[in-house]
């Protein structure tokens, strides 16, 4: 149903993953602000907590000319990723 250029993320029977985000802005929240204004050139920084797997990430993601978006992440210590407690 996706079509040919999509496709859906299957482990075992499941499809649907919970995961938390944690997004880092300044005071004035000028990336938020990028972003509700369509701006092309922005960046998001985030903690990415795999809410299944306890996997967590930090991650920046760059979107840049002609709609480009680049992501580099590394592994992140799940304590300290101030996620919300569970429940």
């Amino acid at each position: 149903m996706l079509g040919k250029d999509f496709r859906a993320l299957e482990i075992g029977p499941r499809r649907v993953f919970e995961y938390e985000s944690v997004y880092f802005d300044t005071p004035e929240l000028e990336q938020f602000r990028a972003h509700r204004q369509g701006r092309r050139r922005r960046y998001k920084v985030r903690t990415r907590t795999y809410v299944d797997s306890g996997l967590c990430m930090f991650e920046v993601k760059f979107k840049g000319q002609r709609g480009q978006t680049v992501k580099h992440r590394m592994p992140y210590q799940l304590q300290d990723s101030f996620r919300t407690a569970p429940g």
